[in-house]
């Protein structure tokens, strides 16, 4: 879809169907098309993704297609849609429907951001603040920097980690005071969806460190709210960058006395 305000287009979901197994999901992050929340343009889009039968959750959304689609109707689908939405051409992958769509929703709609620059939380100042009290209690061993689960191309990659013989710890940095808080809630929603499948197979905490938004900046505050109950429902703890050091310091204190 084009974005509103600059020349260029944004993926902004990936449909997915398995007709032997009956399979037509979608995941979408409607925020990276630059049209916000119910406003006209949102509702727009969703009864013009309606019209083909696409049906549309809140984001960090699932969407649904009919279950009797066809690979024919998805060529027919990227033919047709020219205007406001298109539809890139279908290919064919091999694998768990529900892997391939999460692996095709990190890699072509969200992929994970780092942020740079100064004044703001970063996976680097996240990095300093838990080294210092992990140093003091001789702990460092137990401080992965860019953690993997998973193997090959299966693998995703975090900020942090923490490990005590195994995995306790999965550590994601985001800050709403940055330039961009569209990428920040594309961060976060990346983050809640993927720990969402992974919090089960790990059985280690996940949280995430964010840096809240100036109370001036209306869109950072509204946003700061909106994904608050998205990190709730995929079991991920939010912790102020404000509180981080003292976070960091707690943890470094259990697995002292571990």
């Amino acid at each position: 879809m084009a974005h509103p305000e600059r020349d260029e287009a944004r993926n902004i979901g990936v449909l997915v169907i398995a007709p032997k197994v009956a399979f037509s999901k979608a995941r979408f992050l409607i925020s990276r098309s630059g049209v916000v929340s119910g406003t006209p343009k949102y509702q727009l889009l969703r009864s013009i993704m309606e019209s083909y039968k696409i049906e549309m959750a809140e984001e960090p959304a699932l969407g649904f297609g009919p279950k009797d689609w066809t690979f024919d109707d998805l060529i027919l689908l990227h033919n047709e849609c020219k205007n406001i939405v298109q539809f890139t051409e279908p290919h064919v992958y091999y694998g768990d429907p529900h892997e391939v769509l999460d692996k095709l929703y990190r890699e072509r709609v969200v992929p994970p951001f780092s942020y740079g620059g100064t004044g703001h939380w970063t996976r680097a100042k996240a990095i300093e603040a838990f080294r210092k009290p992990f140093e003091t209690f001789d702990k460092l061993d137990c401080l992965l920097e860019s953690p993997k689960i998973g193997s090959g191309d299966k693998a995703t990659s975090f900020d942090l980690g923490v490990k005590n013989g195994r995995l306790t710890h999965i550590i994601q940095n985001v800050s709403f005071k940055a330039k961009d808080v569209q990428r920040s809630e594309q961060v976060t929603g990346w983050f809640a969806i993927t720990w969402s499948h992974l919090r089960a197979e790990t059985n280690a905490e996940g949280i995430l460190i964010a840096e809240p938004p100036e109370p001036r900046i209306k869109e950072a505050v509204r946003t700061y709210h909106k994904i608050q109950p998205w990190l709730k429902e995929a079991g991920v703890t939010m912790v102020s960058s404000d509180d981080a050091s003292q976070f960091a310091l707690k943890i470094a204190q259990k697995l002292s006395k571990n």
